[in-house]
């Protein structure tokens, strides 16, 4: 059969005008008439075709831009495009899409589903990072858009969501089923999936660096690596999630909580590396695989009433201090690597502790039974036992088992020999640290810290942990700083927030340097923040350090407020694409290739600049510069063809 070249390149054509060419080629391929009537009706044909062709001149050219060569297509299946246009128009003799077939095209912005598409596989938009636009053409048999979401015609598939459905997204109650990568590229930072969808499978929400807060009303599994690595993810809600898959959620530096109440088992994995995660909710957990809460930071207490099996490394590398899992019966090897569980209450394990199972941990007391394998296994390797039966406490305490902090210093934690309160010695000072209501009195409660017991006084206790909003203060905890005469020069930053705040004293001295290394990690995980840090502000700091160091890859920055820093050097921010404020109100000076990979600036802001290289702005696009009138700022501005405000003297 002959190939119909034209045809595949005219889908932009109205569709009559489409039909009637196909006609015409049609005839022009099957003719095979020698008489000279056939011979004029072929001519005919061929000079209705040139007509049409002509006719359509403004069209064509822009269409023929996608020649056949770039779609492989066999069988009316769509493997793949080779292109490097903007706008794609699938051909019309494609009628299903297969499986990564614009894998990585990432220069697309709109692909035309033409009318005899019936099907769109997984992936099919795989690594499509800018299209924006799923467009359909009129009438189209097989699919529907639905205020911005392209849907089956039944409703049920979510099969890609675009760029003008906005940030906040609640899908429609029809559909059942949302296809990989369907949300990956879009800007929505709120998702609610409505009772009909159960299900998430792998790779589901995958990559969409977006996302802050996800509600899964009636999904009942999240698939393995359903979340992989969504930087910005802050919250998840599920309430009907009873699996959660391998590395469902490994990766979401951001996520702080999680609240699954039904989730029973917790996959290999499941939230490793989610250094930001402070507040779990998983009351129902039976099974808790290897490695479920690998490097989880800020995670401190953790409960579990119901788990049976923890996996090996479960919680390896964490912040954990506080372990509760009464009914627990095995236990993996190292599973508290690394962290500061000092105390564990293990009363139905009977058997299965190798010396490996505690192997790195700070773990110096077990609790149990008198009599019991818990026992023999204390003495045998060297912890301290206490028989639960025998723990009582003085008259007039109240057993509470609560999880408690420590808001401020002079707190009186110890006691003397003798049962007296004592005034408070370190590591109690304004610590994060969690301690273990066992009972509470009237004026003093018993705490335990590291697996030892205490006196607190209630008044200095907190049943809820200090909140840290990286949008209103980052805690000075989260800093490493070098302390000058007159001044603090802050080294590193050791948090996990996106919108880092830089505290503007410590100590009663203004933080005035931000040294080169301030965002280099202990290893490649904190390093890691980098490229994830959205917001950086300084409203104290004068002095950026001179060298790249940290200021390089900072791949996710859109906010810099710095209104007192004098001076940027080379190639400092050269790799923050996505910078869209940047407010240096007192710089002087800045210098070669400082901002050249910015794409969308809106808003410059340069109070008292006096000099800028000619490179330090190279490639880069900004909107608006704001600065004092009749000054270098503004000369600069119009150099540029920058539209220039002033600012109030």
């Amino acid at each position: 059969m002959k190939k119909n070249i034209f045809p595949d390149a005219m889908t932009h054509l109205d569709g009559d005008l489409i039909e009637k060419y196909y006609v015409i080629d049609e005839e022009i391929t099957v003719q095979t008439s020698k008489s000279a009537r056939g011979r004029w009706l072929k001519w005919v044909a061929v000079a209705a075709c040139f007509a049409v062709l002509c006719a359509t001149c403004i069209v064509v050219p822009n269409v023929l831009k996608q020649p056949t060569a770039d779609f492989e297509i066999e069988d009316g299946v769509l493997l793949s495009y080779h292109g490097d246009d903007a706008e794609v128009v699938v051909p019309r003799s494609v009628t299903r899409i297969a499986n990564y077939a614009f894998k990585n095209k990432k220069n697309i912005k709109t692909i035309v589903l033409t009318s005899n598409v019936k099907s769109v596989d997984h992936y099919a938009f795989y690594g499509c990072e800018n299209l924006n636009t799923l467009t359909l053409t009129e009438d189209h048999p097989y699919f529907k858009n639905t205020g911005g979401l392209i849907l089956s015609m039944d409703g049920t598939t979510l099969i890609y969501a675009n760029r003008a459905v906005g940030e906040n997204l609640e899908v429609p109650e029809s559909v059942t089923e949302i296809q990989s990568c369907a949300i990956c590229y879009s800007d929505i930072r709120v998702l609610t999936l409505p009772e009909s969808i159960t299900s998430l499978g792998e790779y589901g929400i995958i990559f969409n660096d977006c996302l802050e807060s996800v509600v899964l009303s009636g999904v009942t599994e999240i698939g393995q690596n359903a979340f992989y690595n969504n930087v910005s993810l802050k919250a998840v809600s599920a309430p009907k999630a009873i699996t959660i898959g391998k590395n469902a959620f490994s990766g979401c530096v951001s996520l702080r909580t999680v609240s699954c109440p039904a989730a029973q088992v917790i996959e290999k994995e499941a939230f490793s590396n989610c250094v930001s995660l402070e507040d779990i909710e998983l009351p129902a957990a039976i099974r808790i695989a290897d490695g479920a809460f690998y490097r989880c930071k800020e995670l401190l207490v953790a409960q579990f009433p119901l788990v049976e099996e923890i996996g090996n490394h479960t919680f390896s590398e964490s912040g954990l201090a506080v372990l509760k899992c009464p009914k627990v019966t095995s236990l993996g090897k190292s599973f508290l690597n690394d962290t500061k569980v000092a105390s564990l209450t293990i009363p139905q394990v009977t058997s299965g502790l190798s010396p490996d199972t505690f192997n790195g941990s700070a773990l110096r007391e077990l609790r149990g039974h008198s009599g019991s394998y818990v026992e023999r296994y204390a003495i045998e390797n060297g912890f301290s036992f206490i028989d639960l039966e025998a723990i009582t406490y003085p008259n007039g305490y109240v057993e509470t088992n609560d999880i408690v902090y420590v808001l401020g210093a002079g707190t009186a934690l110890m006691k003397d020999e003798s049962g007296t309160v004592v005034d408070f010695i370190p590591p109690f000072s304004a610590t994060k640290e969690p301690l273990q209501r066992y009972a509470k009195g009237a004026e003093y409660s018993i705490v335990g810290y590291y697996g030892e017991q205490y006196y607190a006084k209630n008044e200095s206790l907190t049943d809820v942990r200090p909140a840290v909003d990286g949008d209103e203060t980052t805690d000075y905890g989260d800093f490493e700083y070098v302390e000058h005469d007159t001044y603090i020069e802050i080294t590193h930053y050791r948090g996990a927030a996106v919108h880092i705040v830089v505290p503007e004293q410590i100590n009663g001295k203004p933080v005035q340097k931000l040294a080169r290394t301030f965002l280099d990690g202990v290893s490649s995980d904190t390093s890691m923040m980098r490229k994830v840090v959205k917001s950086i502000t300084a409203k104290s700091v004068t002095t950026l350090e001179e060298g790249m160091g940290f200021w390089r890859e900072l791949y996710s920055l859109e906010v810099l407020i710095m209104p007192k820093v004098e001076k940027v050097w080379d190639d400092q921010f050269q790799d923050a694409t996505k910078l869209k404020y940047i407010d240096l109100s007192s710089a002087s000076y800045i210098g070669d290739y400082a901002f050249n990979s910015m794409k969308n600036c809106g808003m410059l802001i340069l109070g008292e600049i006096e000099e800028i290289s000619k490179d330090a702005f190279a490639g880069a696009t900004v909107a608006v510069v704001k600065g004092k009138a009749n000054t270098y700022a503004e000369q600069w501005a119009n150099a540029k063809n920058i539209r220039f405000e002033t600012v109030a003297e």
